[in-house]
């Protein structure tokens, strides 16, 4: 089991990163680093990160996929 779980102690270390709906594209680098690639569509910008895609309207984070 030790193979395909990893020890309690490990995911304690482990921290998650979490960003919100509302915060600014500043929070959201810090969190989660500088994007792979921005999408600057106008009054919408979309940060592409490898695993995941952030949505500003207006500055703020309004969607995540």
């Amino acid at each position: 089991i030790e193979g395909v779980l990893a020890p309690e102690r490990v995911v304690g270390d482990q921290s998650t990163k979490t960003i919100s709906l509302g915060q600014t594209r500043v929070q959201v680098e810090e969190i989660l680093g500088k994007p792979e690639r921005i999408v600057d569509l106008g009054a919408k910008v979309i940060y592409v990160y490898k695993d995941m895609k952030v949505t500003f309207l207006e500055g703020r984070v309004s969607d995540v996929q």
